[in-house]
This record gives structure tokens, sequence and C-alpha cells, in this order.
């Protein structure tokens, strides 16, 4: 991948972080802010995927791809104000852990 999606990637996770700490200091919106940046970030990660021809890379940015999915459950959840939105903004962030251990450098 290079630095320019990796670059916006970055900006897109702390759009989505920021929504969640909006969110935690008890402003309900802060969804709202989660889910444009879990949206862009889809979006983002489904070009990077069309993108490539490496078949490994492909396979990662799939696997990222569902990650973002992972954060538009969460923002259902907080939608519906629900206690339980953690658990998918959880798997996501393994799921984050998890690809940034395997990608190439």
């Amino acid at each position: 991948m290079n630095k320019a999606f990796s670059l916006v990637h970055a900006l897109l996770m702390l759009v989505a972080f920021i929504g969640v700490v909006i969110y935690i200091f008890g402003i309900r919106e802060g969804y709202i802010v989660l889910g444009a940046g879990a949206v862009a970030m889809f979006f983002v990660r489904l070009f990077a995927h069309a993108k490539t021809d490496d078949k490994t890379e492909r396979r990662q940015i799939l696997i990222l791809t569902m990650g973002s999915v992972f954060l538009m459950v969460a923002v259902y959840i907080m939608y519906q104000s629900k206690r339980y939105w953690v658990i998918p903004l959880l798997a996501d962030a393994l799921v984050e852990l998890y690809i940034s251990f395997r990608m190439k450098r």
C-alpha cells in the first residue's frame, strides 16, 4: 500500500476515534461522526482492494473491510442507544491489530 492510502486511513481512524470519544462524553450524536468515518473507511478500503494485484494484500484489505463493517454495526447499536456497542468496536480493534502485524512494510 502506498503512503497516500496510509494517510487517508489514519485520518479516517482519527475521525472514528473522535466520534467514539464524543459519544462517551455523553453527546449522543457522536455516532454520526463515527458513522461518517466508518462509511468513508469502508469505501476507501474497497477502493484499495480493487486497486492492488497482490493476492496476500487483497486478502488483508478484505479483512480490514470487514473491520469497517464492525464499525458500522457499532454505529447502528449506538443509534439504538444500547450499551453493548463496545463489542463490535472491540472486534474492529482486534482486526486492526492483527492486520497491523501481518501487513508488509
